[in-house]
């Protein structure tokens, strides 16, 4: 993994290897498409736990004191009611920091009453006056939250016009104007004890102290006392903070939309992942998912672990828009889970303790990968900066500037004093939440000329399609070549042709010489598939036809030997491919002549596949009952003469069916069994060919060849054969 990286970021910094893998790349992803099962899978599972977020969100209570009881790390201290005590007396007529303190002894406590009850009056006076309330937490009411070392107490909110909070006595704030009443403190120095608050007030007669009843009191860690900060100022504006969350959401399901429905691009699919990673990561830390009954620290768990994926995703987003990496996401994701995960249970561990140890490292690997992957963007724009490809170069653009905020916030996260001015920090965070809308933009500027691309796929597939007519056409025109003359009633053929494309490189020719009573086959396999493989076939057919059929009334063909017509053919072959192609031995031919008169069999073959026979067995008194499968064996380029008997069946077949003796041998088996049941009738062609192909299809499956078989069965009348008079 490590060289791997080293490679990147050399081939990065390098130009020529930039074009070496960005034409790698092209050319890898021709004809393939990011969304496979796998990739909506996992994209459908994101969308699908947001779509849990957004239907819980129906039903988030937004009442405050519904709100705290749902949070794990806060206890509420309802129960302690019955414990207040409040007490009353005139001003001291002081200031504030000299009077209140002294009230803590001055102002009497009278007797226990009920927190409802206090805010049902407001005390009324005509005076300035001191009240004093004091409340007793046992230890066992904070003891689950003891564990951290910082802990926040928050009490009602009141009406007054001071306020001085004392902890065990120890003054802890001073409060002006009905401020909410919350201060922190170290459970170091609280361990086991209870805790006693006490809290001092001054109320004007203009504005005479009240309990409100808009929150209890309650005791929490300090990072769920901000989000109920942010809860609180949710409920006063419904603005900030909580718009740039759920807009990000939005855009993360429009994002997830675009992948699944519109553009399957590994762009597309990194900036779903990313932007789901991170949006499920928001929606955990705000305690918006159904984590409760996991456990009460299961929430930082999955918001940590959910928003490390979404760091890593980031980076495969931008290098996919760079093109400088595949679109596959199998690595990508055992490194984000490799790295989240522990990650995650860190966070879990430290929550809320000092140190920010967590906030270090992960903003550290926020800072990294960000930076590569604006770097990936920077340097395939200065690479296409020339090419007349202004919405990929925006893409490119928008990427680099959307990730800006994000370096800049985990600089200041690393280095605190990087950004004082609290200005721009503001500023810096709107940015960041709004950076998604510039990474999803250059995603769309990458399919903005999807109207264009469907142009041109559609061109393309006119183009198929008249590609794909004309190779109709030209199987035609090659069929027409491989007629079957009419041919005499003892002469029966039959053929198989498969090509491996439209047009085959193995053809067949049949002659009916009814002069001579001489039947004519041939099997020419020429070398190569398709198109070229076609034309050269197609020429031997003509060159066939001429021999054969045109130069049948030839002077001094009658004496002419037994076969030399095929050997004559197989040299006018090879001289012609050979001054034209220059190639040796181009192509394969077997042939045969039948010379019915005689019940003679000539035989040529020239680097193709051996015949195959199935001859009866003649007895003088039964006549045919049984059959032989013969396996000829030919010289090659050489000719050769059987006899036949009434009823045999020759067959000549391509590489494509035969292309090993271990093959030729099952063949034959095969049609031993078949003819070893066949005894008492006459063979079939159709099922001798059928024979053939099943037993066929297994050997060659996964062959792609041109495969053809012809058949020749001699069936005569009871005549009486001539003697043979020329010999081979």
């Amino acid at each position: 993994m490590t060289t791997q990286f080293k490679n990147l970021i050399r081939n990065i910094l390098s130009g020529g290897m930039i074009a070496q893998i960005y034409e790698r790349r092209r050319l890898k992803m021709l004809g393939q498409n990011s969304r496979t099962a796998a990739n909506v899978v996992l994209v459908a599972g994101i969308l699908l736990g947001l779509m849990t977020f957004v239907g819980g969100m129906l039903f988030v209570e937004r009442d405050t004191h519904a709100y705290l009881k749902s949070r794990n790390r806060v206890t509420l201290l309802e129960h302690l009611d019955g414990q207040w005590q409040i007490g009353e007396v005139l001003s001291c007529g002081n200031s504030a920091e000299e009077c209140l303190p002294l009230a803590l002894d001055a102002v009497p406590v009278l007797e226990s009453q009920n927190l409802n009850e206090i805010r049902l009056k407001s005390y009324p006076s005509t005076a300035t006056k001191l009240y004093r309330l004091k409340l007793e937490i046992p230890s066992k009411s904070w003891q689950s939250l003891s564990e951290y070392l910082t802990l926040v107490i928050s009490l009602p909110n009141m009406k007054y016009t001071r306020a001085v909070v004392f902890l065990d006595g120890v003054m802890q704030r001073n409060f002006y104007l009905s401020r909410p009443i919350n201060f922190p403190f170290e459970t170091k120095n609280f361990q086991g004890r209870d805790l006693k608050v006490e809290v001092v007030l001054e109320a004007k007669p203009s504005e005479p102290f009240a309990v409100g009843n808009s929150q209890p009191a309650f005791i929490s860690t300090q990072s769920e006392f901000e989000k109920f900060g942010e809860h609180v100022a949710l409920q006063r504006s419904g603005k900030g903070n909580w718009i740039a969350v759920v807009s990000r959401i939005t855009l993360t399901l429009f994002a997830i939309a675009m992948f699944l429905l519109v553009d399957s691009s590994p762009e597309s699919l990194g900036l779903a992942l990313f932007m789901g990673f991170e949006a499920l990561g928001i929606a955990a830390k705000q305690g918006w998912m159904p984590l409760t009954w996991l456990g009460p620290w299961w929430d930082i768990f999955a918001s940590a672990l959910f928003t490390n994926l979404g760091v890593v995703f980031r980076l495969y987003f931008c290098l996919n828009l760079a093109r400088v990496v595949g679109p596959s996401i199998k690595k990508w994701l055992v490194a984000g889970f490799t790295w989240a995960t522990p990650m995650a249970f860190y966070a879990m561990w430290s929550a809320n303790k000092p140190g920010g140890f967590y906030n270090e490292i992960q903003s550290a690997a926020v800072l990294l990968l960000a930076i590569f992957g604006m770097a990936s963007c920077v340097a395939m724009y200065l690479y296409i900066r020339r090419d007349a490809l202004r919405w990929r170069k925006l893409a490119l653009l928008s990427a680099v500037f959307g990730s800006v905020p994000t370096v800049l916030l985990s600089l200041d996260s690393i280095l605190p004093s990087f950004i004082t001015e609290a200005r721009i920090l503001d500023a810096l965070y709107g940015a960041q939440f709004n950076s998604g809308f510039l990474l999803a933009l250059s995603a769309f500027f990458n399919i903005s000329s999807l109207e264009n691309r469907v142009k041109a796929l559609s061109l393309v597939q006119v183009k198929a399609k008249q590609l794909e007519l004309e190779l109709e056409l030209g199987r035609a025109v090659q069929k027409q070549h491989m007629k079957i003359p009419k041919l005499p009633d003892q002469i029966v053929v039959d053929y198989y042709q498969s090509a491996a494309s439209y047009v085959s490189g193995d053809t067949f020719f049949f002659n009916w010489d009814a002069k001579r009573n001489v039947f004519t086959f041939l099997l020419n396999d020429v070398t190569g598939h398709g198109v070229q493989a076609a034309l050269k076939a197609t020429i031997c057919n003509v060159m066939a036809d001429i021999l054969w059929v045109n130069g049948s009334g030839r002077p001094a063909l009658e004496a002419q030997p037994l076969g030399s017509k095929i050997s004559e053919y197989y040299q006018l072959l090879c001289k012609y491919f050979g001054e034209r192609f220059q190639e040796d031995e181009l192509h394969s031919v077997c042939g045969a002549e039948f010379y019915v008169d005689q019940g003679r069999l000539v035989l040529f073959r020239s680097n193709a596949p051996l015949p195959i026979i199935i001859q009866p067995k003649r007895k003088e008194s039964e006549g045919a009952t049984e059959f032989d499968v013969i396996n000829l064996v030919l010289q090659n380029q050489d000719v050769t003469s059987i006899d036949l008997a009434p009823g045999a069946v020759v067959i000549l077949m391509s590489d494509g069916i035969l292309s090993s003796s271990r093959e030729r041998a099952h063949v034959s088996r095969k049609l031993s069994e078949f003819v070893a049941n066949a005894a008492s009738r006459d063979l079939s062609l159709t099922e001798i060919k059928a024979v053939i192909m099943e037993a066929t299809t297994v050997q060659s499956s996964d062959v792609v060849d041109d495969k053809t078989v012809i058949m020749f069965k001699w069936q005569p009348s009871l005549i009486k054969l001539k003697p043979i008079k020329t010999a081979v």
